[in-house]
């Protein structure tokens, strides 16, 4: 802006350097200057203009010094020169020297009122020095002289609502648009008077004067739209936004308001359609869409039960993975959302692609190999495990995992291979913990009962609460009749921290039964039973002994055919249904 102004008064300087200066022929609404200008030389004039051309070309290189020292001196020449006070004056505002900025540019209204670009000088000066008021009242002035002069005027706007005053800058906006006639950032500047206002209801009125201008500005359908859900209006924004999808406006901003209208009214079906639109099309940026898919799921995290919303999301979501089936995130936040809706069998697919495009994500290998194992899904588990391992080496929880499900497919060297590295690397103790107590597991499974004992020892002093290293180990110990007294210890601590565990009751009445307190094993033995272990062929087997110890063979073998049913391999029994 300051090139233009000092180009327009560099040509002021060269006609007053040619002649006297005159005031030239005024408006009716224009002032006229009072003041007596001297004759100056041809000598002086022309000096004056060499300073004023060196001034305004430092100050283009912003040599503000160099600037005033050269202008100053064209001032000294002819001190009566409107252009080279105003430039004197915008040279001491860059140097912050409002108090000779001032003075120089009242100096250049003073010679010459009839420019409206020496009020606005002065105007900014005020404002920069902090003095609003005195700003506002120079810009009054201006506009008293040139009551139709839009920079003006729209400079006056500005200052106002800079100030807060946003009724008095809308006052002034409408005045322009008296002159102008209807102009859309005209009316955008007044919306957000409006706003910062708080007066919404005068927003929406100048929205819609704006929309009677503009009728295909999405913008303005999507913020007017937004206005009457503030107002809880939904159904003028429900006319709206469909009117204007009627008229082929189908733009991204008039599509999410009305999503946002469908969302209001919880129709979740309605607004996932035009979301899922909005996914596929193809002229939408990708920020956007990933935005509008997080929106979603926030959503239905705030209400998972809703099915429309749901299947809304769910929707939404395939279709933004078909549209970046190579986007690792999209890959992600499906498989994020699948995990939410506990749909394994889709997230897991999903976080296939993932590490496929992102290898080292670490969270989606762990995710990946936790959910193989709770699926069961142990040649997958084992299939990945030296893809997951390159990729996230020392990871405890997929070595873990991985051990485990060697450990189901009876591959005791792998499992336990897994498993000890598992142990290697850093983790929380009571994870730690858990995997020593598995170790013990598997190498009791591997007939290696110390590797077994000093597995277990290792995960109960981690934690001493791990409730399964307690009472595998004890149960372990009972079978081998060995410390029956420390076993019983550590099953009494595992049933206290676990009371209704079958697995847990079952070992301390199989403990008592080792220890001869047979009416103890029975009672310990039956609440296994009736808190789930009749599925359990050893627990039902150890009913029957149990009974046999009692003198009831009829029960002994009621419980050990039942056992025997549970599971056949146990023929052994066999004979002692017979005897």
């Amino acid at each position: 802006m300051q090139r233009k102004f000092f180009l327009f008064f560099t040509t002021i300087l060269l006609i007053s350097c040619t002649s006297s200066r005159k005031a030239a022929e005024p408006e009716s609404t224009v002032p006229v200057s009072t003041r007596e200008i001297p004759e100056y030389s041809a000598e002086d004039l022309a000096q004056a203009k060499a300073y004023y051309i060196q001034g305004i070309t430092a100050f283009e290189l912003q040599d503000f010094n160099e600037a005033l020292d050269n202008l100053t001196m064209a001032y000294i020449l002819v001190p009566d020169d409107a252009a080279v006070n105003f430039a004197l004056a915008d040279a001491y505002m860059f140097l912050m020297d409002y108090s000779n900025a001032l003075f120089y540019a009242r100096e250049a209204i003073d010679i010459d009122p009839s420019n409206k670009w020496y009020h606005i000088k002065l105007a900014e000066i005020y404002l920069r020095d902090g003095q609003t008021d005195s700003a506002v009242q120079a810009l009054e002035t201006a506009t008293r002289f040139f009551p139709t002069d839009v920079d003006l005027l729209v400079i006056k706007a500005g200052t106002l609502a800079e100030m807060g005053d946003y009724s008095a800058s809308n006052a002034v906006y409408e005045r322009i648009l008296s002159i102008t006639g209807p102009d859309l950032q005209l009316y955008f500047q007044m919306y957000r008077n409006a706003v910062m206002n708080d007066d919404t209801p005068a927003g929406i009125s100048i929205l819609e004067r704006a929309l009677a201008f503009d009728k295909d500005n999405a913008v303005v359908i999507q913020t007017l739209g937004g206005l009457y859900l503030e107002q809880g209006e939904n159904d003028r924004a429900l006319q709206l936004f469909e009117s204007a999808i009627e008229q082929g406006l189908r733009s991204a901003e008039i599509k999410i308001g009305l999503a946002d209208v469908y969302i209001q009214q919880g129709q979740w079906d309605m607004a996932g359609r035009f979301i899922r639109e909005m996914i596929e099309d193809e002229a939408m940026g990708e920020q956007v869409k990933s935005e509008l898919i997080q929106f979603m799921v926030t959503q239905f995290m705030r209400d998972p039960s809703n099915e429309l919303l749901s299947e809304s999301t769910e929707s939404i979501i395939e279709a933004y993975v078909e549209t970046y089936p190579d986007n690792a995130e999209a890959q992600a936040l499906a498989a994020d959302f699948f995990l939410m809706m506990r749909n394994n069998a889709a997230a897991i697919p999903r976080l296939r692609e993932t590490v496929r495009l992102m290898p080292e994500n670490e969270a989606a290998w762990q995710q990946l190999t936790q959910l193989y194992y709770s699926e069961s899904m142990f040649e997958e588990l084992i299939g990945i495990s030296d893809e997951a391992e390159y990729w996230v080496p020392e990871d405890p929880f997929i070595r873990f995992f991985v051990g485990v499900a060697y450990s189901f497919s009876d591959d005791k060297p792998n499992a336990i291979s897994w498993l000890q590295k598992a142990t290697e690397v850093p983790a929380r103790p009571n994870f730690k913990s858990v995997i020593w107590g598995v170790l013990g597991d598997t190498f009791e499974g591997a007939d290696n009962w110390p590797a077994a004992v000093e597995a277990y020892q290792q995960a109960i002093e981690l934690d001493p609460e791990n409730s399964t290293a307690l009472n595998n180990y004890a149960y372990f110990l009972s079978i081998r009749n060995e410390h029956l007294e420390k076993a019983y210890d550590m099953s009494l601590r595992a049933v206290a921290i676990e009371p209704s565990n079958s697995s847990y009751l079952d070992t301390l009445g199989w403990i008592y039964y080792k220890k001869g307190v047979i009416d103890k094993a029975y009672e310990y033995i039956r609440l296994s039973i009736q808190n789930g272990g009749d599925s359990s062929a050893t627990i039902l087997e150890h009913m029957g002994d149990v009974y046999r110890e009692m003198g009831d063979m009829e029960n002994a073998r009621l419980w050990w055919s039942r056992a025997l049913e549970q599971d056949p391999e146990r023929d052994y029994l066999e004979s002692r249904l017979i005897n």
